[in-house]
């Protein structure tokens, strides 16, 4: 299941506990931590800490900064470990930068990056884009082990390009806006589509309890067949 934090506190408790209940192995949670009540959220989700029956490793820990500094990401950063209470994030994402960061630029963004991968404070490289150019630069720069961009079954034949590319690089896809922003209503289908790429992990965007649990059961059973 993924989890965005925007969702506000008492639907992502519910989500979570009704995953947890069903013996899900991996729960990611996306969002900006710091403006969420995030060290609240953690607590209430029940990982303060962390044991046999649900290692660290059994949740994935995503966040994103908007910062083109060393120093504003940095900052960031420190604050998405502090709220979440651990040494980690599993992906840090530069998210919708107006052009993509490379190696040994002045502005150091990339260099910053390869830095906590070195330290062990950030497991993958991310970066999220709205933009189709930069999206595709990235994939073919091959410095990125993420790339979140939007995709739903109301997406056109360039969105899909990215999603291909991406598959072709070994690159992984988080599929933002999977119900279309809020456009769809129908989670079989928008999950039917969805579930035909092996390669995308949904972030399906929806801010009712109800929905987002029906996904979870069309999820379950999948697995079960």
């Amino acid at each position: 299941g993924h989890i965005d934090a925007k969702w506000g506190q008492r639907i992502i408790c519910d989500v979570i506990n009704y995953a947890k209940s069903k013996n899900y192995k991996r729960v990611t949670l996306d969002a900006d931590f710091r403006n969420h009540g995030a060290k609240r959220l953690y607590e209430q989700i029940g990982f303060k800490e962390f044991n046999e029956e649900y290692p660290r490793e059994s949740i994935t820990l995503a966040s994103k900064t908007k910062e083109l500094t060393k120093e504003g990401i940095l900052k960031d950063l420190n604050e998405s470990l502090e709220n979440l209470q651990t040494e980690y994030l599993d992906i840090y994402q530069l998210h919708d930068p107006p052009f993509l960061p490379k190696p040994s630029e002045d502005n150091e963004i990339y260099d910053t990056l390869l830095d906590l991968k070195d330290e062990g404070e950030i497991r993958h490289i991310g970066i999220t884009s709205h933009k189709h150019e930069i999206a595709l630069e990235a994939i073919k720069s091959e410095l990125y082990e993420t790339i979140q961009y939007p995709f739903s079954y109301i997406s056109n034949v360039k969105d899909l390009e990215i999603v291909e590319k991406a598959n072709a690089s070994n690159i992984g896809f988080i599929a933002m806006k999977a119900m279309g922003g809020g456009l769809l209503r129908n989670s079989k289908v928008a999950y039917a589509y969805i579930n035909e790429f092996d390669n995308v992990a949904p972030i399906w965007g929806g801010s009712k309890k109800r929905r987002t649990i029906r996904i979870l059961i069309l999820h379950e059973r999948r697995c079960e067949t």
